[in-house]
């Protein structure tokens, strides 16, 4: 663990996401996901290679959101947490920096949508209902398998796929709203139509469903390849022809969502929900 302090703690978003601003406690992630598309990001800490290993800590980030959310020129936009590396990863059980953050928005009525494979947001649960009293609050858990033996191997640190369940669930009664995140879709390992129906069926206890396929780009498709010669080497040649650019092949791409759509437009309450709600938060 390395400490690090930021100029600011919230960056704005690029792209379109139901989020205006970032906001990421840690530059690294101890999950271990075979795919994880920030790989990249330690680069700027001349720190390449080391991105599961080394997790660097944001200590003053508590300092610097409360000096960006209580300015004049604060306007109180949705903040994403743990779009790039998860906030709730192992070393946050010892550093506790997401009980101040979640303080801080409270006390600024700041709205805001958390993304997470780990069990560990249950011990902010009575922050994140007090926080959903006052603004719209979202927790997306991210599950892109059934199988716990499969999630072992892609994603060996994070926390089993019955815990993020149970945490989905224990939302059920409250006002914050929940997602269920199947992303990425991994060809050959994740995409079977029996876990991707499992899946869905599970998605009827959050209020919104998506996903998406795996980029493969950069640091993400040499650590990812190289993981797949190890583990999957008949794979391989496949998964060379399937991304033989960094987004998957069209035709895949065509077939799977073709598939996908009308089961997602099936979940009324997940699907369209999660359409409103994202209006919701843009008109916020």
């Amino acid at each position: 663990m390395n400490e690090i302090h930021c100029r600011n703690a919230l960056t704005k978003s690029k792209g379109r996401f139901p989020y205006d601003y970032e906001l990421n406690p840690y530059r690294g992630c101890a999950h271990h996901c075979q795919y994880c598309y920030a790989m990249y990001t330690h680069r700027y800490l001349e720190d390449d290679g080391h991105f599961f290993d080394h997790v660097h800590v944001k200590s003053n980030i508590v300092e610097a959101l409360r000096s960006q959310l209580t300015a004049p020129s604060w306007k109180h936009k949705i903040i994403g947490i743990g779009t790039v590396c998860d906030a709730y990863q192992p070393i946050e059980a010892e550093m506790k920096l997401m009980p101040e953050i979640l303080k801080l928005l409270i006390e600024t009525a700041t709205p805001c949508v958390i993304s997470t494979k780990s069990a560990l947001i249950l011990r902010d649960k009575a922050l994140l209902d007090e926080l959903a009293e006052k603004v719209p609050v979202i927790v997306a858990f991210s599950i892109n398998t059934v199988d716990e033996e499969l999630r072992k191997i892609i994603e060996p640190n994070a926390t089993p796929i019955q815990g993020r369940i149970m945490a989905l669930r224990a939302f059920r009664d409250s006002k914050v709203k929940t997602g269920l995140h199947t992303i990425p879709i991994i060809p050959m390992l994740t995409d079977s139509r029996e876990n991707l129906e499992a899946l869905l069926q599970l998605a009827h206890e959050a209020d919104y469903f998506t996903c998406g396929t795996m980029y493969l780009r950069g640091e993400t498709r040499k650590a990812f390849m190289a993981f797949i010669e190890r583990q999957y080497p008949h794979l391989k040649r496949t998964f060379m022809q399937l991304y033989a650019k960094g987004s998957l092949d069209k035709e895949y791409k065509k077939q799977l969502y073709s598939w996908l759509r009308p089961r997602m437009k099936d979940i009324n309450s997940d699907y369209q929900q999660f359409l409103i709600m994202n209006e919701q938060l843009s008109l916020f």
